[in-house]
């Protein structure tokens, strides 16, 4: 995902004060396209991810837990630099 396709997106962003390890989600339907701001600072956008897994990854009891199941390393992501 180039740069100028990331400015593009829009995502509903949403706090994750439940979690340890990720500060804020955002989820594009449209692109299919989420976004997760860790809590160390670092940004990814995952691309195809299907609106029931982000709808999933919110009702779960464990937001970190299930993203690093059923999300980190089976959709491919892209850093954001800025």
């Amino acid at each position: 995902m180039s740069e100028e396709t990331v400015t593009e997106l829009n995502f509903k962003m949403q706090d994750c004060p439940e979690s340890n390890n990720i500060k804020q989600v955002g989820y594009d339907a449209e692109n299919e396209a989420l976004f997760v701001e860790f809590s160390y600072g670092g940004k990814y956008i995952y691309s195809d991810v299907p609106q029931k897994m982000f709808d999933l990854m919110m009702d779960a009891d464990s937001t970190g837990s299930f993203f690093s199941k059923q999300i980190k390393g089976v959709y491919e992501f892209t850093k954001v630099e800025k």
